[in-house]
């Protein structure tokens, strides 16, 4: 029905106009048949693939797993999406999304420039559902602890470096993404060997500065250039010279505390030693013998080191 309304309609726009406008015309009309050509052939291309799709998964579903969508160009997720919609709408054919629904969805507003992008995406997402905040009974057990222990046990990464990361994490409100675990994760395997004849408050400044790397990037940078003093950096993590009754481990915040002071507050340092060794610490750093926390930071998190030999 197209095909001939637009033969008519080009015939009538040109009527009794000059032989130019004719021949244009006669272009014109030559080029919607070439159109109509390629797009009956797409057409044919297309069902004939869904017709032998469909063959195929007669007897057996199958299920594509696309995962991280919401991370490619706009232009591109949205032409799969469309692509699926029109090659794979074929009984038996599944196609699993994980993506980040809010950044798909400013996708097509930026795209299509709609207020909302709900009705869009109903043509092609039918059923949504979003993992669970918490992956145990304890409410200190969120997705992202869990997946991070999971992670540690896979990567063998020791379990101190493990557990004081857990303390950190806990004290973080929302839990951080998955994706940001594993990216902490990987930080943490790199920073462990080389913390091996290092001391406790020692290694707590630098796994808690790891965690500042993989979720708060632009204030980790900062730590590293020296604009941020201590008050900023407790503040960053969550951090208190008091016992926090509501943590798993309730003297993980105070412990963590009174380690950045050991490296960027001395007067703290100085009038808390005796609680810093007898309340918190298993192994307390005089304060006159640590260096400046970035440089300490730069060492671990930003200098490649390989392990040190075992004796």
């Amino acid at each position: 029905m197209a095909r001939p309304v637009a033969r008519v309609a080009l015939a009538t726009a040109s009527a009794g106009a000059s032989e130019a406008v004719s021949a244009i015309a006669g272009e014109a009309a030559k080029g919607i048949d070439e159109f109509w050509k390629r797009e009956d052939g797409r057409r044919t291309a297309m069902e004939q693939f869904r017709k032998l799709l469909g063959e195929i998964v007669e007897k057996n579903k199958l299920i594509f797993v696309i995962d991280e969508l919401d991370r490619c160009r706009p232009d591109y997720a949205l032409s799969l999406l469309e692509t699926i919609k029109h090659f794979f709408a074929v009984e038996n054919v599944h196609f699993v999304l994980g993506v980040n629904l809010s950044e798909l969805k400013n996708m097509v507003k930026v795209r299509y420039g709609l207020s909302t992008a709900d009705a869009y995406l109903q043509k092609f997402i039918h059923l949504n559902m979003s993992l669970p905040a918490r992956a145990g009974l304890r409410p200190e057990d969120t997705a992202g602890l869990v997946h991070f222990a999971n992670i540690a046990k896979d990567m063998e990464i020791p379990s101190k470096t493990v557990e004081e990361i857990q303390h950190y994490l806990e004290l973080r409100s929302p839990s951080p993404s998955l994706r940001d675990v594993e990216r902490l994760a990987t930080y943490a395997a790199l920073v462990a060997p080389t913390l091996e004849r290092t001391v406790g408050g020692y290694q707590a400044v630098v796994h808690g500065a790891a965690v500042l790397k993989a979720l708060d990037h632009d204030f980790y940078k900062k730590l590293l250039a020296g604009e941020v003093g201590f008050a900023k950096v407790t503040e960053a993590l969550l951090l208190t010279p008091n016992i926090n009754p509501m943590a798993r481990q309730p003297k993980a915040p105070q412990y963590f505390y009174f380690a950045w002071a050991g490296f960027m507050d001395g007067p703290i340092w100085n009038s808390t030693k005796n609680q810093f060794k007898d309340v918190a610490f298993d192994d307390p750093i005089p304060f006159e013998e640590v260096t400046q926390v970035r440089d300490v930071i730069a060492k671990h998190l930003e200098t490649f080191q390989l392990p040190e030999p075992s004796l």
